[in-house]
């Protein structure tokens, strides 16, 4: 069981057989790395999720532990929504790098999402049935990660040619908020320009829009896609999804589960 964390493609688990090596640069949960790989390599640019891995590579038990005493005191709190947002200024006032305040975030936040404005984190309290169950964390196989890293994807290196790279980069039209920059479509265009540079397996999955169809198609990776529904808070939104790759991936995908 990955974090909980806005985003996760754990329908990308059902699509893929097992793969010998993964690297992650927009890590996210690792639903992919943790469920598919052998061995995987996770980085990522947000700070305090790395954070998370290392305190779970290092103090699974005690980590745990410390959220859990968060999350705790503000269900038993008299006003649940103001604990929890002291628990963000207390994290915006640190300097947005606590991994415990930032699964605090998560865990209770609207929706689980993350998302960062001018004044630092905003994610709105969720409601009381929001809840943290310490047994997915618990169940993260650690022993998988060979290396983490911090960093924007262009500047961390990938582990082998014959690692396979999979990218989940955010919504350029969505997810303004994955950092202060934000993510653009020029973004994905730089991104994927690399990636067909690249002659390891690569895996793309993105949302479906016009403008990612002709810049796959411009770059030569073939790719399908599907409808996949979403939470919305109380509603649900379906939305197209395009998983990607060039040739030395068609192997990792089971062609027969991605056109259910």
């Amino acid at each position: 069981m990955p974090l909980k964390y806005t985003g996760s493609k754990r329908w990308m688990t059902k699509v893929l057989r097992p793969i010998e090596e993964v690297y992650e640069p927009f890590c996210g949960s690792a639903v992919v790395s943790f469920e598919k790989s052998k061995i995987c390599h996770l980085n990522d640019q947000l700070e305090p999720l790395i954070a998370v891995y290392k305190r779970l590579q290092t103090d699974k038990q005690g980590f745990i532990k410390e959220l859990l005493a968060e999350v705790e005191g503000i269900k038993a709190a008299p006003n649940s929504s103001a604990a929890y947002y002291d628990a963000r200024a207390r994290y915006n006032a640190g300097g947005m790098s606590d991994p415990v305040l930032f699964c605090v975030i998560v865990y209770l936040g609207f929706n689980g999402l993350y998302r960062v404005g001018p004044n630092g984190c905003n994610v709105p309290y969720g409601g009381d049935s929001r809840r943290f169950n310490p047994k997915g964390l618990m169940e993260i196989p650690m022993e998988k990660v060979a290396t983490l890293s911090c960093g924007s994807w262009d500047t961390t290196e990938v582990p082998n040619e014959n690692c396979t790279i999979y990218v989940d980069p955010p919504y350029a039209t969505t997810f303004t908020g994955y950092t202060r920059k934000g993510w653009s479509q020029a973004d994905n265009v730089q991104l994927f320009g690399w990636l067909a540079e690249r002659s390891n397996p690569v895996l793309i999955s993105c949302l479906r829009t016009d403008d990612n169809e002709q810049l796959l198609t411009d770059l030569n990776f073939d790719f399908v896609s599907m409808d996949k529904v979403f939470s919305n808070g109380a509603k649900s939104v379906k939305k197209g999804e395009i998983l990607a790759f060039n040739d030395r991936a068609v192997p990792h995908v089971l062609f027969r589960e991605v056109r259910r």
